[in-house]
């Protein structure tokens, strides 16, 4: 469980950055140090909501920091084109990762000691934290596997979507103590409305089209909470009972 929690960690603090640039980019707000900004905002973000799951240690949430930049890096510097880093484009490339990166750990700490835990997770820390794993993995999961794949089309960016969309739900509910299905997939039509609203801001939006394409990873991300809940580990609550 342990483990669990600091890998979602680590997603939820990279879908935590992509959601700050987002809605700064929707704002008009795009200053050269944005992304930096972003990295601190999305780790204490990533900390907190976490945090309100469930008892997660300090050292945890280094870790999950740690490693969120870890992935976005190992993508940035093998392959640019899927994601052009701030840290790439530096004149120091290893040394800002490395910064980034330990700079993530403290503030994901942060949020983590900020959050603190909950006997029972309220619905908009649920909605946030599946909020920024779908971010992570619809958003920055598609461009891997576009660029890994060479998928094109209509076709294959709705199957990618839906399968991306099933793991954000299933690891959302797989960390969250109690069943919330809608909550813990909430996150992916969270995502597809901030979508949805940057498209029609640029006036490039069908709402035929877009609406009918989105059902679908919505669905499947209720699927993947439902699996998420179906596997989650009973041990804690079967050892309950001998108290």
């Amino acid at each position: 469980m342990r483990v669990a929690r600091v890998v979602v960690c680590a997603v939820a603090v990279l879908g935590a950055f992509l959601l700050v640039l987002r809605v700064a980019w929707l704002a008009g707000y795009e200053p050269t140090w944005l992304p930096y900004l972003a990295h601190a905002v999305g780790g204490v973000i990533a900390g907190a909501v976490i945090a309100r799951q469930g008892p997660f240690p300090r050292t945890d949430a280094v870790l999950g920091g740690i490693l969120g930049v870890a992935m976005l890096a190992a993508v940035a510097f093998i392959s640019p084109r899927t994601f052009g880093w701030i840290a790439v484009r530096s004149s120091q490339p290893s040394l800002t990762a490395a910064a980034i990166a330990f700079g993530t750990g403290a503030t994901t700490s942060l949020g983590a000691w900020l959050g603190g835990s909950a006997p029972r997770a309220g619905a908009l820390s649920i909605v946030m934290l599946s909020t920024c794993t779908a971010m992570c993995l619809v958003l920055f999961g598609t461009r891997v596997a576009g660029t890994l794949l060479g998928t094109e089309g209509t076709t294959w960016m709705v199957i990618e979507t839906s399968l991306l969309a099933f793991v954000a739900g299933f690891a959302t509910q797989s960390i969250v103590s109690t069943e919330r299905l809608v909550a813990c997939a909430s996150g992916v039509a969270v995502l597809f409305g901030v979508q949805v609203l940057g498209s029609a801001l640029k006036s490039q939006v069908d709402f035929k089209i877009d609406t009918f394409l989105l059902l679908a990873p919505i669905l499947v991300g209720l699927i993947g909470a439902r699996a998420g809940w179906a596997l989650r580990p009973r041990a804690e609550s079967s050892l309950a009972a001998f108290d």
